[in-house]
C-alpha cells in the first residue's frame, strides 16, 4: 500500500461528516468484515493495512472506488500545502 492511504481514509471519512467509530459502524454493517473505531485509527495513523475485506468494506462504506482512496491523500496534501502558502 502507498504511504499516502492513510490519509486517504482520512480524507474520505472527513470529506462523508464521519466519526471513527461512525465508520467502523458503517463497515461492519457491509457484513464483509467486523471493525472497531481502534482499527479505523490505526488505518489513518499507518498502524496497520487493510486485509481485502477491510478495504472492499471501506470502499462500500465511504461510497468510493479503490482507486480514489489512494488519490485523495494527494489531494488533501496539496490542499494542506496551498494553505501554507
Amino acid at each position: 500500500m502507498p504511504a499516502l492511504f492513510k490519509n486517504d481514509i482520512r480524507y474520505w471519512r472527513r470529506k462523508r461528516g464521519l466519526t471513527q467509530e461512525e465508520l467502523a459502524r458503517r463497515v461492519t454493517s457491509t457484513g464483509k468484515c467486523k471493525v472497531r473505531q481502534q482499527a479505523v485509527s490505526d488505518l489513518e495513523t499507518g498502524r496497520a493495512l487493510p486485509t481485502e475485506a477491510e478495504l472492499e468494506a471501506l470502499c462500500e462504506a465511504l461510497g468510493v472506488r479503490r482507486a480514489d482512496l489512494y488519490r485523495a491523500g494527494i489531494l488533501d496534501l496539496i490542499a494542506d500545502a496551498s494553505r501554507q502558502q
